[in-house]
């Protein structure tokens, strides 16, 4: 098989997709990069000592960098603004400030780290509560397959995607299938999109989702219950995921269809006022209005006043910004053509 680049520095969108690439191949990948991992140490925080301003000396296993996420959560533990506070501060500063604070604090933490594939300095992913109970996201690969062993087999990725925070895919389920005219929406692939978090940033989420091929946008399916599973990192145990799972995937491919079928008759839907429509939505699910400015560019790429029209400027304005918040925003768009439409 053909080495894959490090999932880390991987961000694949729908446009640039190998539909060879299957969830198999994708599991043997994120199963590489897992073989890097530490196993978690729990400790006190009063025993983390800084090296520099980047570094934290984790017992048992030594130094260890910060990321940018594993950085923001030390400093919400600890109640400091690295940014803020240190803008003019020497490294030795830095961490003799950092190491009172450490001295200081109180309680036990979870700390996830990774080893170097180059053998320098390992990575600190996250600082967690002790309860904290990952699941890897290759396993989350293997009950998928088992699930869906029953309607699909050949387990095309349609897109995937790995930052320091999550991990996502989409699974591909049954073919492409035209729903409503040319003009309207088109050819529409149905699969199930995963978004799992080892560090914190978010539960774990299964959930229908849809692709317009025309623009490789997607969007999660307009249906009441599109989401199939969440779940916090807390208690998480696999035998009760595959159960989840195996229901919760029972009656996808028909429930997929339906989802197109709402974007159909979303396209018939009218919207008088665009932006305005655009901006009330933001605000409702407390995303940020800067995010207006993209939506309106991938609005003028395909304008359409009506409710998928959109919920298409959301979905191609996505791609366009972090993976985190293109989530958010189709997520958004399937929520909203619901509310419409549904």
């Amino acid at each position: 098989m053909e080495q894959l680049a490090p999932i880390q520095q991987r961000r694949m969108s729908v446009a640039g997709r190998d539909l060879t690439l299957t969830l198999p191949n994708l599991i043997e990948q994120l199963e590489h990069d897992e073989a890097l991992e530490n196993d978690d140490v729990v400790t006190d925080l009063s025993r983390l000592t800084m090296l520099d301003h980047e570094t934290v000396d984790i017992p048992g296993i030594g130094p260890h960098r910060f990321n940018d996420w594993s950085r923001r959560q030390t400093e919400s533990t600890l109640g400091v603004r690295f940014s803020r506070w240190f803008e003019h501060a020497a490294p030795r500063e830095i961490a003799d400030e950092m190491n009172r604070r450490f001295t200081r604090a109180e309680g036990p933490v979870r700390l996830r780290t990774r080893r170097s594939p180059e053998g320098g300095v390992g990575e600190l992913r996250a600082m967690l509560g002790p309860g904290y109970s990952p699941v890897a996201d290759s396993t989350i690969g293997r009950l998928l397959i088992q699930a869906l062993e029953p309607y699909e087999t050949e387990l095309r990725i349609l897109r995937h995607a790995a930052t320091e925070k999550t991990v996502s895919y989409v699974v591909a389920v049954g073919r492409p299938y035209r729903i409503g005219g040319p003009g309207e929406v088109g050819d529409v692939w149905g699969g199930i999109f995963v978004r799992n978090s080892c560090v914190g940033y978010a539960s774990l989420t299964l959930t229908l989702h849809l692709v317009r091929l025309s623009c490789r946008n997607g969007i999660f399916a307009p249906l009441p219950d599109c989401q199939l599973v969440r779940r916090v990192h807390r208690g998480l145990d696999t035998s009760m995921l595959e159960e989840r799972l195996r229901v919760a995937l029972k009656d996808a491919p028909a429930r997929l269809r339906a989802g197109g079928q709402q974007l159909a008759r979303a396209a018939r839907i009218e919207v008088a006022e665009i932006e305005a429509t655009v901006r009330d939505l933001l605000a409702d699910r407390g995303m940020p209005a800067r995010l207006v400015a993209a939506i309106m560019a991938a609005y003028a790429r395909e304008p359409s006043r009506t409710v998928f029209g959109v919920s298409q400027a959301l979905t191609l304005a996505a791609q366009a910004v972090t993976v985190e918040e293109g989530h958010e925003l189709e997520a958004l768009a399937g929520a909203y053509v619901h509310e419409l439409v549904g």
